[in-house]
């Protein structure tokens, strides 16, 4: 009995992993979509900032971040799913950071 069981054993391991790394590559958003969620999230903030209220009968950052993601048609699972991938991936997240900056740097001197 152990000798069937323990084969069983390994191939389900095998099995679980492979699907495991599949999940991760699919669940974090690309490297543009993250720039572009991230440079709305930035100005989303310095509208907070500065207190610019779409509705004032709400509080502005549940609206303004609801829009954001509904504008990028994402949840907020796949937001924190990409962040917590980009931060195991500090190069990619760098570059991702960059690209913000440089966009947030055009729309200013525009």
């Amino acid at each position: 009995m152990l000798k069937y069981v323990l084969p069983a054993l390994i191939c389900f391991g095998l099995f679980s992993c492979s699907e495991a790394s599949t999940d991760a590559q699919i669940k974090h958003l690309d490297k543009q979509k993250m720039t572009e969620v991230l440079r709305d999230l930035a100005l989303m903030e310095a509208a907070v900032t500065i207190k610019i209220a779409p509705d004032p009968s709400q509080p502005i950052d549940s609206t303004l971040r609801f829009n954001i993601y509904r504008q990028h048609n994402i949840t907020k699972g796949m937001y924190d799913s990409s962040l917590s991938y980009y931060s195991n991936h500090p190069q990619e997240f760098k570059e991702i950071y960059e690209k913000v900056l440089e966009q947030l740097q055009q729309m200013k001197s525009k």
